[in-house]
């Protein structure tokens, strides 16, 4: 123990303690004890000089703070252990080296030198600023490095210790070659982190109280698939696929516009045109078979009023016109017109409360005046350019409208796919009915 301040140059050959007892020693402090062993230590104090470690069967602790260069030459269990203040470290230990950096201890710089070819492997603990590797090895990490450098002509590989968090590392300088495997480790880590988190908020769980398994299954699957990705390409792919079957579960809110929407398409059949076309020009929408969201106006009855649609002034001209049988002309008319008659309920029989908007083959169609003014009797769905939906219907199935695939949007944007089906009579039985 150090009664005062003294400046001296030591060699140490033995196992000695030495306690700074917070006094200064000047000078340049040498262990040099091949036989010591257990543990060496400097306790606190300031060392103004060197310090030289080489003690092959003892391991070393520092306590003190080190105002010149440590070199450790040779440690037992090649362990270091520094929990005072290093201004620069150099290990040359060739058979390998333990290096262990106290949380409250602090390394200015740390090199790791030696023979060109010693083929220690080199164990750092703790956090360290600055790590200069001036020789090929492997350097496991527990712990950070804010920055590596790799001299020219090393080759060096980083690499995580087993049962250890993964480690970091700033940024790597230097032209030698590194082999970036905890750079990897760490971006996985990261990536996979912020994609559960990412996962676990996608969604709010109070919006899902009755699919509320099917949600946390979902939820579980993804992140057990995010954990099995061996790449941040990987992890991005994961939870993409999470996210398509969560979005795949229905809210409370979507299951009830859904109910709505789809019990309204029934309401709607029941209402009552005060100036519609003359009666025989459609089928009573009373009459319609409405299954769910499928909407079938079942005509195979109706051969009669088909017959009296083709034997009306005019029918038989148009039907020449568009190149069809009279009969199909005026079955297609009979259709059409129903259909019409049908789509313009869902906006009148509630004044456009439950339908805002009707998207058919991707093209939205909103309720609208005629570009003139007022209102078709029937549909007045329009889409941005003003083209009823009805006529692109009709041009799209040369007016033999059969099945149509229709979504219907309410005002907070959830939406059913409904269908529209017609049935209709052969020609022969419209000919034959009286």
């Amino acid at each position: 123990m150090l009664g005062d301040n003294i400046s001296a140059s030591p060699t140490v050959t033995r196992k000695v303690d030495i306690d700074l007892n917070e006094k200064t020693l000047t000078g340049n402090l040498t262990y040099n004890a091949p036989n010591a062993d257990g543990t060496i230590t400097l306790d606190e104090g300031r060392l103004a000089g060197d310090l030289t470690v080489n003690t092959p069967k003892a391991s070393f602790v520092n306590n003190a703070t080190v105002t010149g260069t440590t070199t450790i030459t040779d440690v037992a269990s090649h362990t270091f252990t520094n929990n005072g203040s290093l201004q620069a470290v150099v290990i040359n230990d060739a058979n390998g080296t333990r290096f262990v950096n106290g949380a409250e201890a602090t390394v200015g710089t740390l090199t790791i030198g030696g023979a060109v070819d010693a083929e220690g492997a080199v164990l750092l603990e703790g956090k360290f600023n600055q790590v200069t590797v001036e020789r090929s090895t492997t350097i496991t990490l527990v712990g950070s490095v804010s920055t590596l450098e790799v001299k020219e002509g090393s080759e060096v590989k980083v690499e995580a210790k087993d049962g250890e968090e993964t480690p970091t590392i700033g940024e790597i300088t230097g032209e030698g070659t590194v082999d970036t495997t905890i750079e990897t480790e760490k971006a996985l880590a990261v990536a996979k982190t912020q994609a559960k988190e990412t996962l676990k908020g996608y969604k709010n769980a109070q919006d899902y109280q009755t699919n509320a398994e099917a949600l946390t299954n979902a939820i579980t699957a993804g992140e057990e698939a995010i954990d099995a990705a061996k790449t941040p390409e990987e992890v991005t792919t994961a939870l993409n696929k999470a996210k398509g079957a969560i979005d795949a579960i229905k809210s409370d809110a979507q299951t009830a516009a859904e109910t709505v929407l789809t019990e309204f398409l029934t309401t709607a059949k029941s209402y009552t045109y005060s100036d519609g076309p003359s009666q025989g020009n459609y089928k009573e929408l009373a009459d319609l078979i409405i299954e769910g969201a499928a909407v079938t106006a079942d005509m195979t009855n109706d051969t009669l009023a088909i017959k009296t649609i083709s034997e009306k002034q005019g029918i038989i001209s148009a039907a020449d016109q568009a190149g069809k049988d009279v009969i199909d002309y005026a079955t297609d008319l009979y259709v059409m017109n129903t259909m019409a008659r049908y789509l313009g309920t869902l906006n009148y029989k509630d004044a456009g409360a439950t339908v805002k908007e009707i998207k058919y083959n991707g093209v939205s169609y909103t309720w609208q005046q005629k570009p003139e003014g007022g209102y078709l009797k029937g549909s007045n769905w329009r889409d941005a350019s003003g083209t009823t939906l009805v006529s692109v219907i009709a041009a799209d199935e040369n007016t033999s409208i059969r099945t149509v695939n229709l979504t219907l949007v309410d005002a907070d944007g959830y939406s059913i796919n409904a269908t529209f089906k017609a049935n209709v009579p052969t020609k022969e039985d419209v000919q034959a009915a009286q």
